[in-house]
């Protein structure tokens, strides 16, 4: 192992962190020396500066600022007065909060990290892959907040031409340490050649009632309308500012009717008429029986409203508290997931909320034995996932404690829930459709697949290729019953009938949704340009 570190510098090539956790669940592709690399990045200020840490670097550009000052901070902790700004360079610009209001040519001091995930504010970049380092730092057991945390002043580094796929874990050193590899340094080149055309629509987000499915761009304010039976084809555009939001945008439709949330607000589309519902950008919208929808918006805390067929306008929130988890549509209403929003595990429960069709309210206790990082709620009847580590306590037939693997929760009708336990490990995520769970699974070829591989039944995909699957789930077994190799980490996924579409940001692809098939892809763009 060698210790390089290059002095700060504002000049290319552009230096970023990738964390390996990211390129292991494939969203952003392992970098090699010579390819060109493309990223959403993010950037990180660092107010002290630790001279091992290669990921560091000083950028020079204009600052400007994109917004009236707010305070900001992690949930729970004190918040700092900070401006929203923009530093903008040749060939790269990054956006954060910062604690000091910008004003012309800056130098700042930061990380700049690839985020595929998050999406707070992303913007891309792109060049060629000069040099890849993996990055290692040694840790530490801190006792008194039971977690790693970094040692300063021992981080090293080594390079590699192809960066893998999966790298990281600790290898211990001493007594409660550790050193461990989290992170992939990338210099990119900035000066190549540019892209290829964007294609009219970039499929975020898709939603289908009947023979209609609506069609959300990633990162524009476009929404298309597609008669999946005459491939009859409409585009809307909305008036919000581009390259405000970039992810898979809330939508939801009923019939001809379409909802869609977006940095703004929450728009409806009918016929000819758009108009903006609310000015709020919503967190989460649920469509529930008779067209109404469940409205989740997340300040402090969530607040819900429901929103009648055909309203114009947001009425008057019904509940306000705890920080939305996880929501889907019941039989009788709509059912959440709350935690009470609390940064550490420790302090952090979790309770159900039931929402009738008539606007009615239903509380239900403290679930202690979910833990603090329960899954999702999903099945038939409604379930909620394990904890992430998949495990726990429960007493044996003579009272003793043991631990055991656990499939999830069965919610009761008083909004507690009840054990349901097994000797297999469960998914560790996955998302519902109508109930109906699935997931995106990564699985190597160059290693033992027991790892990766979370279900009884074997995996279908050739053994020596790597593949990113989409895997429908049976809703009470947690077992397969649908596969198919998907390009995309996060696609969003609508019923049509018995079969799904599923939108990839790169394209719209229709899925037979049995047995293990590939994606056949709806030329919606192509459409479109006609």
């Amino acid at each position: 192992m060698i210790s390089p570190h290059d002095r700060p510098r504002a000049a290319l090539p552009l230096r970023l962190s990738i964390a390996s956790w990211m390129l292991g669940d494939g969203s952003p592709e392992p970098p090699v020396v010579g390819e060109i690399g493309e990223y959403r990045i993010g950037f990180r200020e660092e107010a002290e500066h630790d001279p091992s840490d290669a990921a560091v670097s000083e950028l020079i550009g204009t600052a400007t600022s994109e917004g009236e000052p707010t305070p900001f901070g992690r949930r729970g902790e004190t918040k700092t007065l900070c401006w929203p700004t923009t530093l903008q360079g040749p060939g790269w610009e990054v956006s954060w909060m910062s604690p000091r209001p910008p004003g012309g040519v800056e130098r700042v001091r930061g990380s700049v990290y690839a985020d595929h995930v998050y999406y707070g504010k992303p913007k891309s970049v792109r060049g060629r892959i000069l040099r890849v380092q993996i990055e290692s730092v040694l840790m530490r057991v801190n006792h008194e907040l039971g977690r790693w945390e970094a040692i300063p002043g021992t981080y090293e580094y080594r390079d590699v031409e192809t960066c893998p796929q999966w790298f990281g874990g600790r290898e211990t050193t001493g007594p409660d340490e550790a050193r461990e590899e989290w992170a992939a340094i990338v210099d990119l080149d900035l000066a190549v050649p540019p892209p290829d055309l964007t294609p009219r629509l970039l499929p975020g987000a898709v939603a289908v009632d009947g023979d209609v499915a609506w069609i959300a761009d990633w990162s524009r304010p476009i929404v298309v309308r597609l008669d999946l039976s005459t491939n009859d084809i409409r585009e809307y555009v909305l008036p919000e500012p581009v390259g405000g939001f970039s992810g898979a945008p809330p939508i939801w439709c009923d019939g001809s009717t379409c909802w869609i949330g977006r940095p703004t607000g929450l728009y409806r589309i009918a016929g000819d008429d758009v108009r903006k519902v609310c000015g709020e950008a919503p967190d989460r919208v649920l469509r529930g029986h008779g067209g109404r929808l469940l409205v989740i918006n997340r300040r402090e805390s969530s607040r819900l409203h429901l929103l009648p067929d055909g309203a114009d306008e947001l009425p008057p929130f019904l509940f306000e508290g705890g920080w939305m988890e996880s929501a889907i549509t019941a039989a009788d209403g709509f059912l959440l997931l709350m935690s009470n929003g609390a940064t550490d595990p420790e302090d952090r429960n979790h309770r159900l909320v039931r929402v009738g069709a008539s606007g009615s309210v239903d509380v239900g206790p403290v679930l202690h034995e979910l833990g603090p990082n329960p899954g999702g709620l999903s099945g038939r009847p409604v379930r909620i996932n394990g904890s992430h580590a998949g495990l726990a306590a429960v007493e044996d037939r003579d009272g003793s404690p043991r631990v055991q693997w656990v499939d999830g929760y069965e919610v009761q009708r008083d909004l507690t829930v009840q054990l349901i336990s097994g000797e297999s490990q469960p998914p560790r995520t996955y998302a519902a459709l109508d109930g109906e769970p699935w997931t995106v699974v990564w699985v190597p070829g160059d290693r033992d697949r027991s790892q990766w591989w979370e279900f009884d039944e074997p995996c279908p995909h050739p053994e020596d290729e790597d593949a990113r699957l989409l895997v429908r789930l049976h809703p009470e077994t947690l077992q397969p019953v649908a596969i198919a190799p998907v390009p995309f980490q996060h696609p969003t996924v609508a019923r049509h009938g018995d079969d799904f579409l599923v939108a990839t940001v790169s394209a719209l692809y229709r899925w037979s949704g049995t047995g293990y098939s590939e994606l056949v892809e709806i030329p919606v763009a192509q459409m479109l340009a006609r």
